[in-house]
């Protein structure tokens, strides 16, 4: 997955940090303490005006990045992201959503380069239906959308906002 990530990347136009390498699916092995320093480390190093994370879903790795980024977005000395968010992941028990408000993303006009770059994740790509494939990722942008006015929506579970 480290090349496929390279791939979306350049694809994309972003830079990123691998915190953990060759650890997928054993993050609940780390301390959380140790991932907790390193997010905050990022974040101080970074100023990112909007932090976003998986939220709580079936998947370990997601179960303990939520809970350390929930910890990194604590008030203390340092810099705090005016938006704090939890990214939609289909995976997710609909009785453990997420508390808090909703915001809406328009993607109407980047619907169809977001599903050029899942192509590149070519682990992550499913057969329908599935919430990893790219037709179904395409339907559930439109039912987002038809829930806020737009073509195309994700949903962001808003956890805090500093106006």
């Amino acid at each position: 997955r480290a090349t496929e990530i390279k791939e979306v990347a350049e694809f994309m136009g972003f830079t990123y940090e691998i915190l953990y390498h060759n650890m997928d699916c054993l993050l609940y092995t780390i301390d959380k303490r140790e991932i907790t320093r390193k997010i905050d480390k990022c974040i101080e190093e970074l100023k990112p005006d909007e932090f976003y994370c998986c939220y709580p879903s079936h998947h370990q790795d997601n179960e303990t990045m939520y809970e350390c980024a929930r910890v990194c977005m604590r008030l203390k000395e340092g810099w705090i992201p005016k938006v704090y968010g939890l990214y939609e992941y289909i995976f997710v028990d609909p009785l453990s959503l997420p508390q808090g408000g909703l915001m809406y993303v328009d993607i109407s006009n980047s619907i169809d380069k977001k599903l050029e770059a899942f192509k590149l994740y070519k682990s992550q790509n499913k057969k329908s239906p599935s919430p990893l494939n790219v037709n179904d990722i395409k339907t559930f942008a439109a039912m987002r959308g038809l829930q806020c006015g737009k073509r195309f929506a994700e949903l962001i579970y808003i956890q805090k906002i500093i106006i």
